[in-house]
């Protein structure tokens, strides 16, 4: 079974699309392991509960028996663990396509599978999957420097792996730039959280601070963030999405650079429209509903092209 019937299965028990006898069967299974794990001082959550779901073998059998009785609860158990740790053991060993950028003399950009953006710098490597997944999305920077865009995504953790030190976000902007001694990582909006090997705890680091690993020490510290450094993190780069009454036409012309997209302008006259909006940080899609709200336009994104019909200047 490949993990797309298990999301499956998973789906349709929370649409509530099961037939009545699995579904009886599938809440008798939660309903047991939750006993189990309460009688042994376990919290149970919805994550848990969410986690034993993904285990759910829909080909399997699964015996209706009286809950309460201790040896059905223990069967269940040990059933739920089994379960998980097959999953798991599947997901870990299934072979994931991964590929390599190195970059020589010049500035490169990447868009991962998930929209986030990566600009890597000179003499840089960076190791990234053909697609995420799992519970987190993982990458490696081998060496070099990168300015990182992450897209937005709570449920799935962004973790870059670089030497002895891993940063983890959720969604934000920072740059990433290695040497033999230290590593500095200069954070442009929201937050990263930082560790390493030697420190499992680590430090968070907000929007305009700066944080420098010594790889010698294995230490994580805050450091001062000079006037212009993000001036230069982000020069050459198509990061800067503020505009201060530009031309939609200007505009489109950016969002295609940045996203890698073609724009159509469908019947519409909006070029010479001017707007003053700052979208940096922003998806593509965020990016143009804003617009659209202030246009009143329609708009369509079809794989790497974006169809814009409507609007007026107001």
């Amino acid at each position: 079974m490949d993990e797309n019937e298990y999301k499956k299965i998973l789906d349709d028990y929370l649409a509530g699309k099961l037939s009545e006898e699995k579904e009886k069967q599938i809440d008798q299974w939660l309903e047991a392991i939750k006993l189990q794990e309460e009688e042994e001082g376990i919290p149970w959550s919805e994550a848990r509960q969410n986690k034993l779901l993904e285990a759910i073998h829909h080909k399997m059998e699964i015996p209706v028996r009286p809950l309460y009785t201790r040896q059905w609860v223990k069967i269940a158990a040990v059933w739920i663990i089994f379960m998980v740790a097959a999953v798991s053991l599947w997901t870990v060993l299934k072979p994931v396509d991964v590929l390599t950028v190195t970059t020589s003399g010049s500035l490169t950009k990447t868009i991962l599978a998930d929209g986030t953006i990566v600009w890597l710098k000179a003499n840089s490597t960076l190791s990234y999957p053909t697609g995420f997944e799992g519970s987190t999305r993982d990458v490696t920077l081998q060496g070099g420097e990168a300015l990182f865009e992450v897209a937005k995504d709570a449920r799935h953790p962004f973790i870059i792996q670089c030497g002895d030190l891993t940063a983890t976000v959720l969604g934000t902007s920072f740059n990433i730039k290695t040497g033999k001694e230290h590593i500095e990582v200069t954070v442009l909006t929201g937050k990263v959280g930082l560790t390493s090997r030697y420190d499992k705890q680590g430090i968070t680091v907000s929007a305009n601070e700066k944080a420098k690993y010594n790889a010698e020490h294995h230490q994580i510290a805050k450091v001062v963030m000079q006037r212009d450094e993000i001036t230069q993190i982000v020069r050459s780069t198509d990061y800067s999405m503020s505009f201060d009454r530009t031309t939609v036409h200007d505009i489109v012309k950016r969002i295609e650079r940045k996203f890698n997209v073609q724009v159509s302008m469908d019947g519409n006259t909006l070029d010479l429209c001017t707007i003053t909006a700052d979208f940096t940080d922003q998806s593509l899609e965020t990016t143009l509903a804003s617009i659209a709200d202030v246009f009143d336009f329609q708009y369509v994104i079809q794989g790497s092209h974006v169809t814009i019909r409507g609007g007026t200047c107001r």
